[in-house]
């Protein structure tokens, strides 16, 4: 067989596995819309194919490059202290609206047992909304998050980018001239190394491999919060409905670790402050994830 001939194979095999690919996708986000009463929309070959460049889109040829102080095998930003008793993983999405709600309902809950050193953040930036709605947003703002990882200015960059969240479909974020204008709002970060880093998309391959593994749990939708490894229900009623609730989930997982309990006088501001500040720990070189 010619080297012509079989490298036609191997291409037809590839497309017809990002095609297998992207029918799984859609197939999962059919669920999902189901899961929460939403009729999706009739699936069309253009989509398939749509998703099918996404696909290929994805398969950058640079190493996936993770910011300083990772943890979990190089696919999260940690924010609190490394033996905190609770740990709650956040998988997030900068355009999506209600990974923003969360954060504004949660937020208060999330920097007082931050600060008192009851619990820990893993947060994992995705850019998943991008391959249902188009756009590269919400790859570049993850990118640009991990950028203000590398400056230890993480957690504020993360609370101006979702207090700065344009509507879904509106793919703003891909600019990165307005992710490096926002970056004024955090003082010190909008440096050489800074632009340099937005600029170059020096972490976009990292960003698709913690998306890849997104993929994989087979969540239902974004955000996705794990508190000690349990997925926590975000349906009315569930522990990510309401503050209290939610506050009420990390103080049983908090007891089931053996931490200490909370002062009585303990209490939640009366409004929200700048989320705590997170300084990049590199515990171990994060060279490199394997490419998605």
């Amino acid at each position: 067989m010619s080297r012509a001939n079989r490298n036609g194979k191997l291409i037809a095999h590839e497309r017809r596995r990002a095609e297998r690919a992207a029918r799984e996708i859609l197939a999962k986000r059919r669920r999902r819309f189901m899961a929460f009463g939403l009729v999706p929309a009739v699936v069309t070959s253009a989509v398939i194919t749509g998703v099918v460049v996404q696909t290929y889109r994805s398969q950058d040829d640079r190493p996936a490059l993770a910011p300083l102080g990772t943890v979990a095998g190089g696919k999260a930003i940690e924010v609190g202290a490394e033996k905190a008793p609770a740990t709650l993983e956040v998988y997030e999405d900068f355009r999506c609206p209600a990974c923003q709600a969360a954060e504004a309902r949660l937020g208060e809950v999330l920097q007082k047992y931050v600060q008192s050193g009851r619990l820990r953040l893993e947060y994992h930036p995705l850019a998943a909304i991008d391959a249902g709605l188009g756009g590269k947003g919400s790859l570049r703002a993850a990118n640009a998050v991990a950028c203000a990882q590398d400056l230890a200015k993480f957690a504020h960059y993360h609370a101006v980018l979702f207090s700065n969240q344009p509507e879904e479909k509106n793919d703003r974020f891909a600019d990165r001239a307005e992710l490096l204008r926002l970056a004024e709002n955090v003082p010190g970060l909008r440096t050489p190394a800074f632009e340099q880093c937005v600029n170059k998309g020096t972490h976009e391959a990292w960003v698709r491999t913690v998306t890849e593994e997104f993929r994989d749990h087979e969540f239902r939708g974004t955000p996705a919060l794990l508190l000690n490894g349990k997925q926590l229900d975000g349906h009315a009623g569930g522990a990510m409905a309401s503050k209290e609730a939610f506050e009420g989930a990390v103080l049983e997982a908090v007891a089931e670790a053996g931490g200490p309990s909370p002062s009585p006088s303990a209490s939640l501001p009366s409004s929200p402050a700048q989320p705590p500040e997170h300084a990049a720990r590199p515990r171990s070189t994060p060279s490199s994830a394997p490419s998605p």
